[in-house]
């Protein structure tokens, strides 16, 4: 992926239209931005990110609501008299050994208090008019997986937090992205909330260790989880964690697991890893990527995961089943099926 230009229109600090050039020359692989403090040098990187992933660009689960006011800030009110903005982003991409040219528009506008985005896609001039807003951005994610916004789109406050990050949680949790292991922790999560719902389990504590990591981080909400956990098990209920290996649940808490007399019912969700690796290489390796760093971390990364497996567990294949078919495996083996 070579990024050719990049529009503003209205777009923060830029009231009106702005062009950017970003095709560099032989020899000149760079194009530098320097301005002060709020001149917009940000707002470029945020523009970018916006016009590529729109509300997935915002860090945590937002809701429509709070995405909608944040598109509406961003637009430029100087002098009031504006309702209305635009990010648009131009670049090459090779896929299966054929270029294309595409050019990808966001834009947004407030009519009586309502706002509304709209998505255009063109590839090679010509607009593919047939997806709506939902699936361009699938359309989008298919070309360029999210988790590469981390490896390849970050300022300078992100670069401090990599350089900080000695254990290396920051590169582990984008390259998880890059090959798929996300769908995997995600179907695990999304089974979850259904799960919640089902009358079958009203009688089941569900501790949502999700929520704890990304309120407080990942060490953060470990402990928090084991406290949590303490506090439930002298009532005898039937919990279930989300995202939290038997192992681990051992190390921690073992005195109370043997003094509430608790046992395991593990289960493990799998996704056809291959199928997602050969994917997300032929997404991200072209001649500007070094392909052997992709290729040595996403191996490590396939090893850790498949490492983890607990030969015990009951296996859910999310490539064969769907979510109701998941959950209906789950209430099986719980015996809570009739």
């Amino acid at each position: 992926m070579i990024i050719s230009s990049l529009t503003l229109e209205n777009f923060r600090v830029f009231k009106g239209k702005h062009h950017i050039k970003l095709k560099t020359e032989k020899g000149l692989p760079i194009v530098l931005f320097g301005g002060l403090n709020g001149a917009g040098k940000t707002s470029i990187l945020t523009a970018v990110k916006l016009a590529l992933f729109g509300k997935a660009s915002l860090k945590g689960n937002i809701t429509s609501n709070v995405y909608s006011n944040y598109l509406e800030d961003q637009i430029n009110r100087d002098e009031g008299e504006l309702n209305s903005a635009s990010v648009a982003i131009e670049f090459d991409y090779s896929k299966l050994g054929k270029q294309y040219r595409y050019l990808i528009e966001r834009s947004w506008k407030v009519d009586q208090n309502k706002l509304k985005e709209s998505l255009i896609i063109h590839e090679n001039e010509k607009q593919l008019s047939e997806l709506n807003l939902a699936q361009a951005q699938s359309f989008i994610f298919d070309l360029i997986p999210l988790g590469i916004a981390d490896l390849f789109f970050f300022d300078g406050e992100k670069i401090k937090e990599m350089a900080d990050d000695e254990d290396g949680h920051i590169l582990i949790e984008a390259l998880k992205k890059l090959v798929g292991v996300d769908l995997v922790e995600k179907a695990a999560f999304d089974t979850g909330v259904v799960l919640r719902k089902n009358k079958k389990m009203k009688d089941f504590v569900f501790v949502d260790h999700c929520a704890m990591k990304t309120e407080l981080g990942k060490e953060g909400g470990k402990k928090e989880l084991f406290k949590e956990l303490k506090k439930v098990m002298p009532s005898g209920k039937e919990i279930i964690i989300e995202e939290m290996s038997k192992k681990s649940v051992m190390k921690n808490i073992h005195k109370e697991i043997k003094k509430y007399n608790y046992e395991f019912v593990v289960f493990q969700f799998e996704i056809s890893l291959k199928t997602s690796k050969r994917r997300d290489i032929h997404r991200v390796v072209d001649k500007e990527h070094d392909r052997k760093f992709i290729l040595d971390n996403i191996e490590d990364l396939h090893k850790m995961h498949e490492a983890r497996f607990d030969n015990e567990g009951i296996l859910v294949d999310v490539n064969k089943l769907n979510k109701k078919q998941v959950v209906s495996l789950i209430l099986d083996s719980l015996k809570l099926n009739p």
